[in-house]
């Protein structure tokens, strides 16, 4: 007896250019059956999405801020996976774990919404931290969204309904790149 599969939409992957290779690896191989399409800054994003075809929206470790009228296109959410656990939202969570010398870190995977790093949680991934270095963390936070985009791919490409929350809730400061990079640079952490 055959099994009856889903119909699976494509995932348009927003994410930075030296991840896009990776993905390209990296996702055939942890989702074979995810159509995907990878756009790496906000024009090309948008010449992807005027396309009538439906395409499910997921940010990838990108540092573009997606418009609103991007946001919410479709009857389902949007989602981003980026490094930093619920405890670290904002940019460069990396640098705010390294100096808090947490004991995990990792990655979330949450729906997108108006505010950033305000949508429901849908996942956490992470690793037990043992050098508190930002390169170590930064590699830990990427290791960890892959992981997600290799779980969860199949999962948003194929919901009829939004992925279930996590039930957990961000519970850190956010924090700007500015804030990040000042942050960094008074405890000249590396």
């Amino acid at each position: 007896m055959r099994r009856h599969q889903l119909s699976l939409l494509p995932l348009l992957i927003l994410t930075d250019p030296r991840f896009g290779d990776i993905i390209q690896s990296y996702l055939p191989q942890a989702a074979p059956d995810v159509p995907f399409l990878i756009a790496h800054d906000l024009p090309s994003l948008r010449q992807l999405l005027a396309d009538p075809g439906q395409l499910r929206l997921v940010g990838f470790m990108t540092d573009c801020i997606v418009p609103a009228d991007l946001i919410g296109r479709q009857a389902l959410p949007d989602y981003n996976i980026h490094p930093g656990t619920p405890d670290y939202p904002g940019s460069y969570p990396e640098i705010r774990a390294a100096h808090d010398k947490a004991s995990v870190f990792g990655a979330t995977l949450h729906e997108m919404a108006q505010k950033i790093d305000s949508g429901s949680i849908i996942a956490v991934e992470s690793q037990s931290v043992d050098e508190h270095t930002i390169t170590t963390l930064g590699l830990i936070g990427f290791e960890c969204a892959l992981t997600l985009l290799g779980i969860y791919a199949p999962k948003i490409a194929g919901a009829s309904i939004p992925l279930a929350s996590s039930g957990q809730h961000w519970c850190g400061e956010f924090m700007t790149k500015a804030q990040a990079l000042t942050l960094r640079a008074k405890y000249n952490l590396s």
